[in-house]
């Protein structure tokens, strides 16, 4: 058993797993499946000074400070029970010996818990894949700089600053703010939100990231009735899934979102029409409603007052 290199498990209803584990000092990746979310499963201390792992995808509650997990790649399904969460983040760094991390996964964040996160995020700059989920979550994951790398980002939860880390500003600096973005975040090309509650300042921020070919905004992503996609903003955008409940208005502007190949709209009930601009985009392919009967009627080739938006699009599904 000491050799062993690959563990993979479905826990079930294991709570916790053996001291032994430990003893496998040449184990580099460790999958535990089937528990429920939110559920943490007890792990012995001695399981993070394994220096061999690379890959750990399970629910454990992370230790204050990682051992020397310098070849530590992936971690996914973690919480983050025992960070330091005094005022100023007197814990340091939690994550400081892991500095090659490429994936993380980060669950039940609170606000609370901000400047160690903070902490974190910035000694990771080979972090390529990040997904946070809690209550708060911080609007500088935007805005750090040493997550130059970083192509892949989930956010399921409320935002610190629902309007972008210059929400505080006037309106020249954030503007300032958001033109900083493309140059802080060049190679961010899939965002996915969920329940962010961000405002349309933040909107704009998203519109100047360069590299941003797909575009994910779910139910409650949005706080507003009305989005507006900005003259020139998303230029790189390429797929876009909209899912606001209460969204009634959705306007395109000139040059927005210019090479968008893929649209789906998921349960956008209360919206009125769809933009006018998606005539003027050539490269739009795929049009996809789900439970949008209302929108399946106005755009109906005879009839249908939205049908000459998207007559030029070769594949239109409407699934109920």
């Amino acid at each position: 058993m000491i050799h062993i290199r690959y563990l993979g498990l479905q826990c079930g209803q294991l709570e916790k797993l053996p001291p032994s584990v430990s003893n496998l000092v040449n184990l580099q990746s460790l999958i535990l499946k089937g528990r429920n979310a939110g559920h943490v499963l007890d792990v012995t201390a001695a399981f993070w000074r394994i220096a061999t792992l690379r890959h750990v995808v399970a629910p454990f509650a992370l230790p204050k400070v990682l051992g020397d997990l310098h070849s530590l790649q992936t971690l996914h399904g973690v919480q983050h029970l025992c960070w330091d969460t005094r005022r100023g983040g007197g814990g340091g760094n939690p994550l400081g010996t892991s500095t090659n991390l490429r994936s993380l996964e980060l669950s039940g964040l609170h606000a609370k818990h901000a400047a160690a996160l903070t902490a974190a995020l910035e000694s990771l700059d080979m972090l390529v894949h990040l997904m946070l989920d809690g209550e708060s979550l911080p609007s500088t994951v935007f805005t750090i700089p040493s997550l130059r790398r970083l192509q892949s980002l989930k956010l399921r939860g409320s935002m610190d600053s629902p309007e972008g880390p210059g929400g505080g500003h006037d309106d020249d600096e954030a503007t300032a703010d958001d033109g900083v973005v493309r140059y802080i975040r060049p190679n961010l090309t899939r965002l996915s939100m969920w329940s962010t509650m961000v405002g349309q300042k933040f909107v704009d921020m998203l519109g100047e990231l360069p590299s941003l070919a797909e575009l994910t905004l779910m139910v409650a992503a949005f706080d507003g009735e009305r989005l507006e996609f900005r003259d020139g903003r998303f230029r790189s955008l390429q797929k876009l899934k909209l899912g606001l409940p209460e969204l009634e208005e959705w306007t395109v502007r000139a040059g927005a979102m210019a090479s968008l190949a893929r649209l789906t709209l998921f349960g956008c009930l209360k919206m009125r029409m769809l933009p006018e601009a998606l005539a003027g985009i050539p490269e739009l392919e795929e049009v996809v409603l789900y439970r949008m009967p209302i929108m399946v009627e106005r755009i109906k080739k005879h009839g249908g007052e939205d049908h000459h938006k998207v007559k030029h699009v070769p594949v239109i599904q409407t699934i109920w």
